[in-house]
């Protein structure tokens, strides 16, 4: 008599991957149109399929790092105050400090914005054997270089409030979605890079 057969663990997770790729691939579709011809969004499968949700839950951190509070300062005791990033850009505008209002702007709101949006263009607009995707490959790695420059300008303006005798600050959940955000984008755009060597390749992904 034979025993009935049972997939093993790694036949399971297998199978799991592909039927959520295939979900995540048609949800994709319908959310943000067909993936350009030969892109890694295109020819990834398995764990490539995880780049899209990534992808979609570093920029929605990156949302509520910026408008959700990062910093409670309680003054005297007595007085408490919320800032958001976009909170602290405001005020230095409206104090009349303009350069820093540009500098925190640039580096905690246009560059993890560009830095995202490279990042979905090479995975879902760009074929990886075009000359097209070395180029931004190299231009998002010039950003890489660069990719915690953001995290470090928010932490210098938390660490400044903190260090004051005159209040005490805590920080607030925004924060970790800030820092959540730039992880996330850093993790992205190196899986990107690996996907793209190794279907140029012609290797299948590891399930």
């Amino acid at each position: 008599m034979r025993r009935a057969q049972f997939p093993g663990t790694a036949g399971v997770l297998r199978w799991d991957m592909e039927f959520l790729g295939q979900i995540l691939s048609k949800f994709g579709t319908m959310i943000l149109g067909p993936p350009a011809r030969g892109s890694v969004s295109d020819e990834g499968s398995g764990w490539d399929r995880a780049l899209g949700p990534l992808l979609i839950l570093s920029f929605c951190a990156l949302g509520l790092g910026l408008f959700l509070p990062v910093l409670r300062v309680d003054k005297f005791f007595v007085f408490t105050e919320q800032f958001s990033i976009m909170d602290s850009i405001m005020t230095l505008f409206m104090e009349g400090e303009i350069f820093i209002a540009l500098v925190v702007l640039l580096f905690s709101i246009a560059f993890p914005l560009v830095k995202l949006a490279q990042a979905f263009s090479l995975w879902r607009r760009t074929d990886i054997h075009s000359g097209h995707f070395d180029r931004r490959l190299k231009w998002l790695g010039f950003l890489s270089k660069w990719s915690m420059v953001d995290v470090f300008v928010v932490a210098l303006v938390v660490f400044s409030v903190k260090a004051s005798a005159i209040a005490n600050a805590t920080t607030e959940p925004g924060l970790y979605f800030f820092f959540a955000a730039s992880i996330g984008t850093a993790a992205a755009i190196g899986l990107i890079k690996a996907a793209a060597e190794r279907l140029r390749n012609g290797e299948e992904t590891v399930n």
